[in-house]
């Protein structure tokens, strides 16, 4: 295994917390491999949510029902 692989591997098993860490923890911004593995997580979270928002969505457009108010 290559070092950029080795180090793409150690990324992917950080916690959140520590990949934070090693994004804010440069001057200059993160590196291009700590950014893109926080894009990932970011993707993957958005795709989970999706269906969440969707549900909200859908509730928040339902009529009114049992002369509720709002």
């Amino acid at each position: 295994m290559t070092e950029p692989e080795q180090r793409a591997v150690w990324l992917r098993n950080l916690p959140d917390a520590e990949l934070i860490e090693v994004a804010l923890g440069r001057w200059g911004g993160p590196e291009p491999d700590v950014l893109d593995e926080a894009v990932r997580r970011l993707q993957d979270v958005g795709a989970k949510l999706r269906p969440v928002v969707g549900l909200v969505t859908a509730a928040e457009e339902m009529p009114v029902i049992n002369g509720a108010e709002e």
